[in-house]
């Protein structure tokens, strides 16, 4: 009867802790002993700023992978997943000189697409896009999807695109109702 009361179940076993070396104590001591100006926090419960960091990495995500990811999402099934475009009928994005020349407009035609007369790279297009307004695309998206954009496949813009750059641009009214969408080349 005493052997079965000192048997414990394997779920009660204890790990016996190892004996900690000379040089890693007290540096264990040094980084987890109260600090004037901080508050003693034990080894197993981080620094309130590494939670705030943790919490906030996907905040800091690579913005040319974004708008890369929302590129592809969006806008690859028109003009291509190289920027190609699709002959005549759709404007290619790859060595556009329109992304250099028309950059002010360029949040305002993603915003109300784009329908009529555009030349890129000296060819002639006559097309429809489709719109995509904040509901489908915040102004994050259309700067992440812009800047990726105008730096890929050959394409080099000398500055960046800002949220606030299209949350403030503004856009025309389209000149017909009863066709959202209608963007110019004059812009």
């Amino acid at each position: 009867m005493a052997a079965a009361a000192k048997a414990k179940p394997p779920f009660f076993k204890v790990a016996r802790a190892q004996p900690l070396n000379a040089p890693t104590a007290p540096a264990l001591l040094r980084l987890h002993a109260p600090m004037p100006n901080r508050p003693f926090l034990p080894f197993f419960i981080p620094h309130s700023s590494f939670l705030i960091l943790l919490s906030l990495s996907g905040c800091f995500t690579s913005t040319e992978r974004g708008g890369e990811a929302l590129y592809v999402q969006h806008c690859a099934n028109c003009h291509g997943v190289k920027g190609d475009g699709l002959a005549t009928l759709i404007p290619p994005l790859a060595h556009a000189d329109y992304l250099t020349r028309h950059r002010a407009a360029l949040p305002c035609i993603i915003r109300q697409g784009m329908r009529g007369p555009l030349t890129v790279n000296g060819r002639h297009y006559n097309g429809v896009m489709p719109a995509f307004p904040p509901t489908k695309l915040s102004d994050a998206d259309v700067a992440n999807i812009l800047n990726y954009v105008r730096n890929a496949w050959g394409n080099h813009a000398p500055d960046a695109i800002t949220v606030h750059d299209v949350s403030t641009t503004p856009c025309p009214v389209p000149p017909d109702e009863a066709k959202p969408g209608t963007h110019q080349e004059s812009m």
